[in-house]
């Protein structure tokens, strides 16, 4: 059910904004220590959801805190990178590109690590039991999905903005779109879809 209604809103004229285009193959790196940095961040990448889970699950104190304090630490990583990249980019004329990317980059760090610090701080009134949130283990599974999926947006920039911006890639080749136009008409199909089903 739920695939033909999508399929019917996909074409009104605004929510067929929803669709993307295709996207580029993006190629693992080939040699030398890029290789072994692009296995390592998969290996980590797939480790991480599953080492989130129990902690954010329960929502405990104890165990929020201890996340709390890695990513108070990268957000003063963030900062530094930002500092750094931005006078970098100021000295240094011929390298100013990268300088200026690795600053970008420490900012989006900054910023999203900051997101996640205070999803974790107010953990007790993110999707909290009530009238239309009543099953526990949706909202605990729920807030977790919305963790992992910023820690993920977080890795994605930090290679992007640290690594394969100075490359042909693009920020959209990672699958991440910031039209606000398309995040607005999926956000409306996937409203309309739960009211129709």
């Amino acid at each position: 059910m739920i695939v033909p209604i999508v399929t019917l809103l996909l074409r009104v004229p605004f929510l067929s904004k929803a669709k993307t285009d295709e996207l580029a193959v993006i190629s693992p790196a080939q040699k030398g220590s890029h290789n072994v940095i692009y296995w390592v961040s998969i290996v980590i990448s797939v480790l991480i959801p599953a080492a989130l889970f129990s902690p954010l699950m329960d929502k405990k104190v104890s165990s929020l805190s201890a996340l709390s304090a890695l990513f108070i630490v990268l957000i003063c990583l963030g900062a530094l990178a930002a500092i750094a990249g931005f006078i970098l980019s100021a000295r240094d004329a011929e390298n100013n590109r990268r300088f200026k990317n690795v600053g970008i980059g420490g900012v989006a760090l900054a910023v999203v690590s900051a997101i996640v610090l205070l999803l974790l701080k107010n953990a007790a009134k993110i999707l909290p039991l009530g009238h239309y949130f009543n099953e526990p283990t949706t909202n605990q599974v729920a807030y977790w999905a919305i963790i992992c999926g910023l820690v993920t947006a977080l890795i994605v920039m930090v290679f992007y903005y640290f690594d394969k911006k100075n490359s042909d890639i693009k920020f959209a080749d990672y699958g991440i779109s910031l039209k606000i136009s398309t995040i607005i008409a999926s956000l409306c199909i996937a409203v309309l879809t739960i009211f129709a089903v």
